[in-house]
């Protein structure tokens, strides 16, 4: 939005249709700080705020009109649409209509200073808003689009503007030293003369008037590293322009960070890094680190631009500068990263960009592929997987299913697949292209072959879903956007199924033995290797600690108490060096029952329904389909003996919602197992709702991290272990606390919405909500 704002071209952005505060819940684009994107929630004909819209009073500029309005829908009909869709065109509508009516001065101006004077326009919609008490702390303007009101702004405007001497437009700083600046800038038609004034930003007093007979003047005088604006204005006779725009500009000095770092000529072992230069630097601290290490490696660099060698292949690694003068500095950059080469094509070369636009009423919801199996949820038109590898054989035909995921009505969608079979970084081959089907609504099944003689080693896979249209079908490209749908990309290795060739190893694992403080680290056996390679390191802390065995396990002792470890393995076949394995974590004994006991494992088949979002307590965990399962035992929630817990539990399905089943479970004497008397519930829903309900916390519960286990299915019965068809199991840790909580502050800015209801309704707050009560008209 800033570079589109740069050329004068202002963008309107419709934010979320929840009862979401943006500020709080982010939204993209809408919560996207640029001045040329103006963002805007839905309103109703009685002037509030529609209770579906999101809002906020930093994020959202202005409510518009969005509510039943009569427009085009699909079918060539049209129809009543309600959304902030509804609301967003109108301003963009009044923005064109701004810049119809726009005097010859001001589009003069916008013609010579576009980025500038949209923001002019901007300010016109904005400043000309009917302020609404119901949209006061809703959005930042705290009104609704007037467009009357906004072009009574640009006619006043316009009003003001010379006819005849213009003002200076394009005012730029350069030449800037510690003490001096050379202003310019540029004028349309003829001046006589001009007269610049400058102040510090801040300030209120400005500088004495100073003459210049051309488009520059000099200063000097200034103080070192002092933020200054100036303006400038044109003389034609006896006429003038008067004083218009205002730039900024700052006198060097500041021995800042240095700006534009990048990395590039990057290798296995080596990477180019450079900056530009600072004024008055002496030379320039350069730190250095593993992405996940603590310990920074330093480097004094006399120029901006420095080749790291002897760095680890297919790593990450962080990197900071800071600039050393004489006045000071040593404040370093933000840190930037970069990953050495060695990975393979997948990683190392650079595939054109493909996404889905429109992703909210269909996805990729699973795709399976031989050893791949993987079931998503939307993932903003895009996914990036890359951080598995799946191994195929060539010469060989895996079968495939491909599974859409729906946001209401189920669409037909078309689907491909390439692979990068040369290994150059793109799908341009047209052997790359092996597989192609719909128009189909609901999973796809079919088979695809890896052909004879295809190259072995890591590369790319990509595939992709689109909406075929409403009248032909328009097939995906491997590269580019589309409308409607979304494209997923993974990393494959393709081998000789007769070769050394070590794939990725398998059924990777890591569990205490019951009763001890020896932790077991395993995993499946390869055929044919001949050692195992393993490192283990603190989660943030220093080199890996690394071990080669022929045994499939290493047990551990002595582990720090509740810390976070992760490690890698990988097999050697021979000569051959298999891949690491994606990165594992797991928890030292030490946390509590939550993390440190073996609970029963438990799961479903998640493909259809799954437990899509779930509030508990003051935690907002948002899931989508898991496999199955999810742990988010990472993040407790506080609870307090005697007290209650409050859970929302929103579902989410593949296709049509379904009736669904609700169970829970809370190991509040932390044993390590879910007796029949830490039930929570069972619910079985007709309906298939958002389930809102409030457990109690037993007075007699153990101080600690206890598990809570939720479990979604068909109606019927859940058991807290085991599989049991389709849905979803997710555990949870409860923080049990030793006394009850100190009486909690009252809600602030209280909102309860759709008022007047038919039986749901939404309690909002300025402040995060513990208890809610509610009461009748008697009490």
């Amino acid at each position: 939005y800033d570079s589109l704002g740069a050329e004068g071209i202002l963008n309107v952005a419709a934010t979320m249709n929840t009862p979401a505060d943006v500020d709080a819940s982010g939204d993209m684009p809408t919560a996207c700080p640029s001045p040329w994107l103006v963002t805007v929630t839905n309103t109703t004909p009685a002037d509030t705020r529609n209770p579906g819209a999101a809002f906020g009073a930093m994020s959202i500029d202005l409510g518009a009109p969005g509510s039943a309005i009569y427009s085009t829908i699909p079918g060539g009909n049209y129809g009543f649409s309600t959304g902030t869709s509804q609301a967003a065109p109108q301003v963009t509508g009044a923005i064109s209509l701004l810049f119809s009516a726009a005097c010859p001065a001001l589009l003069l101006r916008y013609r010579n200073d576009p980025a500038a004077t949209a923001l002019i326009f901007r300010d016109f919609i904005l400043d000309g808003v009917d302020t609404l008490a119901s949209l006061q702390g809703q959005v930042a303007t705290g009104g609704r689009l007037n467009l009357r009101h906004s072009l009574e702004l640009l006619a006043d405007s316009c009003a003001l503007l010379p006819s005849d001497c213009l003002p200076p437009y394009n005012l730029a700083a350069s030449s800037l030293t510690d003490s001096s600046v050379l202003l310019s800038w540029l004028q349309q038609g003829s001046a006589d003369s001009f007269v610049v004034r400058f102040r510090t930003v801040g300030g209120v007093i400005w500088s004495a008037p100073l003459g210049a007979t051309g488009p520059s003047l000099s200063l000097s005088g200034l103080s070192r590293c002092t933020d200054y604006e100036f303006q400038v204005q044109a003389y034609c006779g006896d006429d003038s322009s008067g004083y218009w725009a205002t730039a900024p500009f700052r006198s060097e000095g500041c021995c800042e960070p240095p700006a534009g770092r990048q990395a590039s000529s990057l290798t296995d072992s080596s990477a180019r890094l450079f900056w530009r230069p600072v004024y008055g630097a002496l030379d320039y601290r350069l730190q250095y680190r593993p992405a996940g290490d603590t310990a920074w490696q330093e480097i004094m660099v006399s120029d901006t631009t420095f080749v790291l060698d002897s760095l680890m292949g297919c790593t990450g690694y962080q990197w900071r500068v800071a600039s050393r003068c004489d006045s000071g500095g040593n404040q370093f950059s933000p840190e930037r990263n970069f990953s050495t080469r060695g990975c393979g094509a997948c990683l190392d070369r650079a595939y054109c960009e493909s996404a889905g636009q429109d992703f909210s009423f269909e996805w990729i919801g699973g795709v399976q592929l031989g050893p791949l199996d993987r079931l998503s949820g939307p993932d903003s038109g895009y996914a990036n997987v890359t951080d598995l590898s799946y191994q195929f054989v060539v010469d060989s035909t895996y079968d495939l299913t491909l599974i859409p995921g729906y946001g209401g009505f189920g669409f037909q969608e078309v689907w491909r697949l390439w692979i990068d079979l040369n290994q150059d970084g793109g799908f341009s081959d047209s052997t790359e292209l092996l597989f192609e089907g719909g128009p189909q609504a609901g999973p796809i099944q079919g088979q695809l072959q890896i052909p004879a003689g295809a190259p072995t080693g890591p590369t790319r896979l990509r595939v992709s879903m689109k909406f075929p249209g409403f009248s032909g079908v328009e097939w995906p490209e491997a590269c580019g956007t589309f409308a409607a749908g979304e494209v997923e990309d993974y990393c494959i290795t393709l081998s000789l199924g007769d070769t050394a060739y070590c794939p990725a190893l398998t059924g990777l694992s890591a569990a205490y033995l019951p009763g001890t403080d020896s932790l077991r680290l395993g995993w499946d056996a390869l055929p044919g290797a001949s050692l195992y390679d393993l490192r283990v390191r603190r989660v943030g802390l220093g080199l890996w600690q690394e071990a080669s065995l022929s045994d499939t396990a290493l047990f551990f002792t002595n582990l720090d108490s509740c810390a976070t470890y992760e490690w890698q393995v990988r097999a050697r076949c021979g000569d051959f060096g298999g891949v690491y394995s994606p990165l594992q974590t797991f928890t030292s004994q030490g946390c509590g029952a939550c993390v440190d006991l073996p609970y029963c494992s438990a799961g479903g088949e998640s493909s259809t329904i799954w437990l899509e979002t779930a509030f508990i307590g003051a935690q907002v965990f948002n899931s989508g389909p898991n496999g199955g399962y999810a742990s988010f035992a990472s993040i407790p929630v506080g609870v307090v003996p005697g007290d209650s817990l409050t859970l929302t539990l929103v579902p989410g399905f593949a296709t049509v919602p379904r009736p669904l089943g609700w169970y829970a479970w809370a190991d509040w004497n932390q044993d390590g197992s879910f007796s029949p008397d830490e039930q929570l519930f069972a619910r079985d829903s007709l309906a298939a709702d958002t389930l809102r309900l409030r457990v109690a916390v037993p007075a007699g519960s153990l101080p600690g991290l206890s598990r809570l286990r939720l479990r979604l299915r068909a109606p019927g019965s859940g058991d807290p272990c085991g599989p049991q068809g389709a849905g979803e199991v997710e555990d949870f840790c409860l923080s049990v606390g030793t006394t009850p909580l100190d009486d909690p502050a009252p809600a602030t800015g209280l909102r309860l919405f759709p008022n007047p209801t038919t039986g749901g309704l939404t309690v909002a707050s300025d402040r995060p909500l513990g208890r809610v009560d509610l009461y009748d008209l008697q009490g």
